[in-house]
């Protein structure tokens, strides 16, 4: 009916009873999800927060930071002073949100050297979003995203020494 409404089932929206029994019917039944509905979970961030960092100094290389980003439909972003970029962005155009993942950056003619990542936040008409405005699903999904990239390697104290940048 017209009145009818639509809900996508999903980790950041649904409880952890509901999220295991969403999943043994979709088991019972053989069916597969287009994608993974049921992984992705929101970290806790502390009130009028608009980064999270905790994966801030897992240090890898700046291809392997491309590589996950790109794969994950994220673009290079702009070019900072001297050639340089140091994010990676996914534009959400239809709620003007652009999800940024930070790294010690790269030049824009691209070598190989050591990179980590850094944050992860949101920005909505070229203001920071608080992480509390936004979507569930979407923060859900973008950290795991951040999370992915991140780990293209491990957490190294000396980072920032070793970023190369």
């Amino acid at each position: 009916p017209d009145e009818a409404t639509v809900w996508l089932a999903h980790e950041a929206t649904i409880t952890p009873e509901q999220s295991t029994t969403w999943q043994t019917h979709l088991n019972d039944y053989n069916i597969d999800p287009l994608f993974n509905q049921f992984g992705a979970k929101s970290p806790t961030f502390t009130e009028g927060a608009t980064f999270i960092d905790d994966h801030q100094g897992w240090l890898s290389d700046t291809f392997a930071i491309r590589g996950r980003a790109t794969k994950r439909g994220y673009s290079r972003g702009d070019a900072e002073d001297g050639g340089s970029f140091s994010e990676y962005v996914k534009e959400l155009p239809g709620e003007k949100i652009s999800i940024m993942i930070e790294f010690t950056g790269s030049f824009a003619v691209e070598e190989q050297m050591g990179a980590a990542v850094t944050r992860l936040s949101f920005q909505q008409r070229h203001r920071p979003l608080p992480l509390a405005e936004v979507p569930p699903i979407l923060f859900a999904e973008s950290f795991a995203d951040y999370v992915f990239i991140a780990e293209a390697g491990a957490y190294d104290p000396d980072w920032e020494r070793k970023s190369g940048f």
